[in-house]
């Protein structure tokens, strides 16, 4: 793919083109699409990287050099784009380069239609709108021993429907209802590229809902290190090795891409709607998680219990800090955990959280060790702090005249200690990527970023609680805010 994309992109454009490093490293997953290696994958990318150009024209136009009786189905939010599309492959395919390379590859004189035209041989490409009817067709052929066609879905969710959850589950069910049944079989190849949009956009709903994994490269427009990006749901994650900055300097510097990384469609870690409050650019370090050089003064973890039981309720989270008063990041967040647990259960389950911030001193080499648990003072977390000092656990109440203030009073209380750069997150926390209420992600990242105040607080923004409570503690003045 790598050879063939700059040949097909020069006979469209008429100039010599060269892949980037990003560019290289799709086309080289796409080789394991045609060999059959790969037969669910994903591809996150900024708009305006030349993901269609490499994964719909290229791709595709080579399909049907590789094997003309190819049937290729590619979806996109707009019959306009994907006829665009299938104009620039038709295009490629009629140059007279390809056709010198291969003359075997012809159009039926009979299909002249951008939606859908056929092959010599007995291939078919149909190009359709995500929300549009797909009948029909389908994509590959069954029981061929070699490259047969896939499905192309290239961005299904227009930008601006993003944030409409009935435009969203919509085109989320279109997979189930509609896309999956266009399969000649379930070996024929599906090829999801698109940028992220929001945190339940198509992309973390087939890698949490669809019962597939999926092969998934991310590449977001800045690099932060040789590090792994964090994948979600039933993900098998695609590394590659790329310097840090800019994933496309020739387009953006390091400076410019890294400020888009405050967009969800340039980091690929999407967020929800309202203008986030807390950036996970400000708890970064030039981009990169927080790295504890040095001692720390102390760590602390804070817990927010459930108000009510069940899977419909609140869970309980529990955040775990490292405290500098002098020297170093006056506040790193080391740790954290969300799950749901009844309320009997939180007595057993207190000590874990205990030998964990104890293992975090050891870890950060803490001059004065774990400095204790503190609870939100309501609900089962009464009876939790009564439980636990009665056992003689260093476990204290969070003041009532924090936990009085509600959400956007605490968050805007201790913004200005997040906004001058006074409190980071650890690798520990930015890698880490767990289950809750049956969704595998990094939560933390989610429910901080996604915070907007005004906006209805949602169930599940229990981590939102423990990371302020612990801002507020360690930074705060001795009302703790």
């Amino acid at each position: 793919q790598a050879n063939f994309t700059p040949f097909a992109l020069e006979q469209l454009e008429g100039r010599v083109y060269e892949l980037a490093p990003h560019q290289q490293i799709m086309c080289d997953v796409l080789d394991r699409v045609i060999s059959g290696e790969i037969k669910r994958l994903i591809i996150n990318v900024p708009p305006g990287y030349a993901k269609t150009a490499i994964a719909v024209w290229a791709f595709v136009a080579r399909g049907f050099a590789i094997n003309p009786s190819s049937k290729f189905l590619h979806i996109s939010y707009s019959d306009t784009l994907v006829n665009d599309n299938s104009s620039n492959i038709r295009d490629i395919i009629n140059s007279s380069d390809y056709q010198s390379l291969f003359p075997y590859m012809s159009f039926h004189p009979d299909t002249q239609a951008k939606g859908l035209w056929k092959t010599n041989r007995g291939g078919a490409f149909r190009a359709a709108s995500s929300g549009g009817a797909i009948t029909g067709f389908r994509a590959g052929l069954i029981g061929s021993s070699i490259f047969s066609g896939a499905m192309i879905v290239d961005d299904p969710l227009k930008p601006d429907d993003a944030y409409s959850e009935t435009v969203r589950g919509f085109i989320n069910g279109r997979w189930k209802n509609v896309f999956r049944s266009r399969l000649a079989s379930p070996d024929v190849p599906v090829i999801v590229i698109m940028q992220r949009l929001h945190i339940d956009d198509f992309t973390s709903h087939l890698l949490n809902n669809s019962g597939e994994e999926w092969h998934h490269l991310v590449l977001p427009a800045y690099i932060a290190g040789n590090k792994p990006y964090q994948h979600e749901g039933r993900a098998i994650p695609i590394p590659y090795d790329l310097p840090s900055g800019s994933l496309w300097p020739q387009k953006y510097d390091d400076a410019t891409a890294l400020d888009l990384m405050s967009d969800g469609q340039y980091s690929q870690r999407p967020i929800k709607d309202g203008g986030e409050f807390f950036g996970e650019a400000q708890l970064l370090v030039e981009g990169r998680p927080a790295v504890l050089e040095n001692r720390v003064d102390q760590v602390y973890a804070v817990i927010d219990t459930a108000l009510k039981d069940g899977l419909e309720h609140d869970g309980t989270a529990v955040t775990y800090f490292a405290h500098n008063k002098i020297a170093g990041i006056p506040l790193v967040v080391l740790d954290y955990d969300v799950l749901q647990i009844s309320g009997d259960l939180l007595d057993t389950w207190l000590p874990t959280v205990e030998h964990r911030l104890e293992q975090l001193a050891r870890d950060t080499n803490s001059r004065q060790g774990s400095i204790g648990i503190w609870i939100e003072d309501k609900a089962s977390g009464t009876v939790l702090i009564q439980q636990a000092q009665r056992k003689g656990m260093n476990v204290y109440a969070i003041d009532g005249a924090l936990t009085a203030l509600g959400k956007d009073g605490r968050a805007l209380s201790v913004s200005g200690y997040v906004n001058r750069g006074m409190v980071k997150i650890s690798a520990g926390v930015y890698d880490k990527v767990c289950v809750y209420r049956g969704v595998s992600r990094n939560h933390f990242l989610t429910q901080i970023c996604g915070f907007r105040v005004g906006a209805k607080t949602p169930h599940g923004m229990d981590l939102l609680d423990s990371f302020v409570y612990g801002v507020a503690i360690g930074l705060g003045d001795s009302f703790g805010y």
